[in-house]
């Protein structure tokens, strides 16, 4: 993990108010995958650290899922190719880089308990994954 004493305070916190982001009285990024893509683009983009961004965007993206009862459906080499393909994209791409992370994670992002992980370990709550005895 990068260092915190190496955060640029203002450039993290631009990155995660972008789910929140509205405009003309409506929310910019309505449903939960549209919140988790800019999310994910935001800390890998935004380059709040000097090394790190894409790890950090990987697990905001992965603990803003888990704190609303969510999961990111998804093995890890697929996520790093995700996270390595914004971190590698032309900023001027930016709404086509969006809308493929949109509907990437209207099929990834599922409830905890109807994920993969879920099934494989025998447990429906996030907090049981928490209580379990490791392995």
């Amino acid at each position: 993990m990068p260092a915190w004493e190496t955060v640029d305070l203002e450039k993290l916190n631009g990155a995660l108010a972008a789910p929140r982001r509205s405009a003309f009285g409506k929310d910019a990024y309505p449903s939960f995958a549209d919140k988790a893509a800019i999310l994910a683009y935001s800390m890998i983009k935004a380059h709040a650290w000097a090394n790190g961004n894409k790890r950090m965007g990987l697990i905001s993206t992965m603990l803003f899922a888990a704190l609303n009862e969510m999961w990111w459906d998804v093995i890890p080499e697929d996520a790093r190719a995700h996270v390595t393909w914004i971190a590698a994209s032309e900023s001027r791409c930016f709404p086509e880089a969006l809308a493929y992370l949109k509907k990437y994670f209207a099929r990834k992002i599922v409830p905890f308990a109807e994920s993969g992980t879920a099934k494989a370990i025998g447990i429906t709550t996030l907090d049981e994954l928490v209580a379990a005895e490791p392995s």
